[in-house]
């Protein structure tokens, strides 16, 4: 990975949240590239888990400006995200 300011960094180097958010961005940039010959939602099933506040905006951020429909699962309530976009699921009680 190369830093902006020329630094090349291996990826051993890098934070646990460093790496996801190098995975998540080149998993997009496969499917903005395929997008012309399929077009299937995102789903993101809590792949944000070791990503701060500020990085877990950001993403969700890039989600809400995207044409693509995603799905995205998680266990943490996050309340940036409009309730009317949210499905709440309950546990089952016996």
């Amino acid at each position: 990975m190369k830093h902006k300011n020329g630094q090349v960094f291996h990826p051993l180097e890098l934070s646990q949240s460093t790496k996801e958010m190098l995975y998540i961005s080149l998993r997009l940039s496969l499917i903005r590239a395929l997008k012309g010959y399929y077009q299937l939602p995102i789903i993101v099933d809590d792949a944000f888990v070791h990503f701060d506040s500020e990085r877990t905006k950001t993403i969700l951020d890039y989600f809400r400006r995207s044409d693509d429909q995603v799905l995205y699962f998680t266990c943490n309530l996050n309340t940036s995200i409009p309730s009317a976009q949210t499905i709440k699921l309950k546990e089952k009680t016996k």
